[in-house]
Formats: structure tokens, C-alpha cells, sequence
């Protein structure tokens, strides 16, 4: 009345919508693929109920499940409505939901199964003639397939429920496709219709990349730093191993690898006596040290340590 005119405000704009959480009529539940099997042959040899044989419940159900059409659209379908060739069936703007014309694929199969049972009738045939007492004919099939109507949780299984369960087992689909297949204007009402079910946890665990290693794997494994590979018994590479190359000044002006043996009882082989092999360590470090002689000539520019003698000087190849 305010978007035409008639009213300046609207008199109910002060009331708010209530939780529907706090008195939900009708909890439904998306049927396993366990009981869809289950129902389906149950129906096929089961005796005519509600206008439709046992074969023809089967189809009706198969189609809810396989499509998502809603009941009124099931019951409204005459034959025009499916395109064989291209595996579609047309819901017309009269009977759908949101006034518009909805085009669905179908699955080939049931496609197939569809063609031959229409073959005979006529265009404008309805495909099926049920009475809108549907609730009770999936009622009394669930009964005689041992399927629980309203299970231990107070969720029921339905016949809407059976388009929860199309809508549930696009959930490896995007939701964009499975928003445009459920024929929702918003994604957040496609989220509601989709149920999470304890198979599918457990298949998008399984669908976790595996990160176990084989125990030769695990023998080997890179350093993290410069994807070297080392012995797991080797806690300490090779190349990361300090070597020392000691450099002697006052007289031992070669290395200890090249240092030409000289007589035990020269006084220059006692002054420049050092250990040719050093010990690291965290908490200790031995150099040899040679005490120099201050009477011994030394090479130009080099003068005497101020302690009074000088320690042989070592380099280390990572850092001078």
C-alpha cells in the first residue's frame, strides 16, 4: 500500500519477525544414498497408492531427487515439458515458485527411463496423476522400506526433504552451480538446504594432502635452510665443520701442514713449538702458543707482543 500510494506508512512496521529456531514445525534431513536405494526399490514393487502404481512412484521419487523440483512442479508436468534429445525438462513461469521459466538438465539415464514410459502418451499428458496427498504416499513407502519417517533427532524425511537431498549431494560442486541448480536467488538459502553429513567429514579429511613419509624418507631429511639432505644420525654437516689453518708469525711463517721438521734441539724449533690439530668446543678451546725469543730476528714491520709473547694466530675459512 505505501509503494502504490494508498498508505503514507505502513502499520506494521513496529513488529519484528520471531526465531524461527525457537518453533521450527518441521526439522528435514537429507536421506542417505543407503535409504534413496532402499525407497526406490521398495516403491517399484509396492502396490498402487494415491493414483500412481509402484513404478510410477519410483519415477516421481527418482525425478524429486535427481532435479530438485518441488511438488507442485512434479504434479503440474505434462510431457511438452521434457526435451529427450537434449536430457531437459522446462518447469513453466504458471507452476514455478518464482514466476519465471526454469530449464533443468536431467541425467541421461533417467532421461532414457522417462522417454520410454511417456512414448505413448500424448503432449499435453500429464506425466503424473497424483493426488496432493503426497506427504502420506512417501510415508507409507518409507514404512514398508524400514526407513524412518522422523528419525532419532526429530528430523524428517519428506518428500520436500528429497530436494534437501539433491540440493546435499551437489556439495562437491561449486556453490555458484549448486545455487543455480536449487533455483535460489541467494546462496545463503542453497547453505540451508545443503546438510553436512558425517561421510562427508570424513571424505574431505581423506582429501587432505598426505604428508606421512616412508621411514627412508624420514632417514633423510632436508635441512629446511638450503634443501641440503643429510643423515638423520649426522647432526652436523660437513661443510659447517670449523677448519682452522694456523699462521705463524716470528719465525713460523709457514703453515703447521708445511712446517718442515726441524732438530729437537734447535731454539727456534722450542720457541715455535704449537699443536698441529685444535679442539673446538662450547665451554673450552686449546691453542698451542709458543713463547718467542725477543733475541730472535724477526721479518720487517712485525714488533714484539707487548705481553711478552706472541700466540699463533689461527683463521678461520668462513670468516678471516
Amino acid at each position: 500500500m505505501v509503494e502504490r500510494g494508498y498508505a503514507s506508512e505502513s502499520p506494521l512496521k513496529h513488529l519484528r519477525p520471531l526465531n524461527e529456531e525457537l518453533d521450527r514445525r518441521r526439522i528435514r534431513r537429507a536421506g542417505t544414498i543407503e535409504e534413496l536405494l532402499r525407497l526406490l526399490k521398495i516403491a517399484t514393487n509396492g502396490p498402487k497408492r494415491f493414483g500412481l502404481t509402484g513404478y510410477e512412484r519410483q519415477l516421481f521419487y527418482r525425478l524429486c531427487v535427481e532435479s530438485g523440483l518441488r511438488k507442485k512442479e512434479l504434479r503440474t508436468l505434462r510431457k511438452s515439458a521434457f526435451d529427450f534429445e537434449n536430457c531437459t525438462v522446462t518447469v513453466e513461469t504458471a507452476y514455478s515458485k518464482h514466476r519465471r521459466k526454469d530449464v533443468l538438465p536431467l541425467k541421461p539415464d533417467l532421461a532414457v527411463e522417462l522417454r520410454t514410459y511417456l512414448a505413448n502418451r500424448l503432449p499435453k499428458a500429464k506425466v503424473f496423476s497424483v493426488t496432493d496427498k503426497t506427504s502420506y504416499m512417501i510415508k507409507a513407502d518409507l514404512l514398508d522400506a524400514g526407513i524412518e519417517y522422523i528419525d532419532d533427532n526429530g528430523k524428517v524425511l519428506d518428500l520436500h526433504a528429497l530436494r534437501h537431498t539433491f540440493i546435499t549431494n551437489l556439495g562437491t560442486e561449486s556453490s555458484r552451480i549448486a545455487q543455480s541448480l536449487a533455483r535460489h536467488r541467494s546462496s545463503t538459502m542453497t547453505d540451508r538446504y545443503t546438510h553436512i553429513r558425517l561421510h562427508d567429514e570424513r571424505a574431505a579429511i581423506e582429501r587432505l594432502p598426505d604428508l606421512s613419509l616412508p621411514d627412508n624418507r624420514q632417514r633423510n631429511a632436508a635441512t629446511g635452510t638450503d634443501n641440503r639432505v643429510v643423515d638423520a644420525a649426522d647432526t652436523t654437516p660437513k661443510d659447517l665443520t670449523p677448519q682452522l689453518t694456523p699462521i705463524a708469525y716470528s719465525g713460523c711463517n709457514q703453515s703447521a701442514a708445511n712446517v718442515n721438521p726441524r732438530p729437537a734441539d734447535s731454539k727456534e724449533a722450542q720457541n715455535c713449538k704449537h699443536s698441529q690439530s685444535s679442539k673446538l668446543g662450547t665451554e673450552s678451546s686449546e691453542l698451542s702458543v709458543g713463547v718467542a725469543d725477543k733475541s730472535e730476528t724477526r721479518p720487517a714491520g712485525l714488533e714484539p707482543a707487548t705481553f711478552g709473547f706472541e700466540v699463533l694466530a689461527y683463521e678461520h675459512k668462513s670468516f678471516v
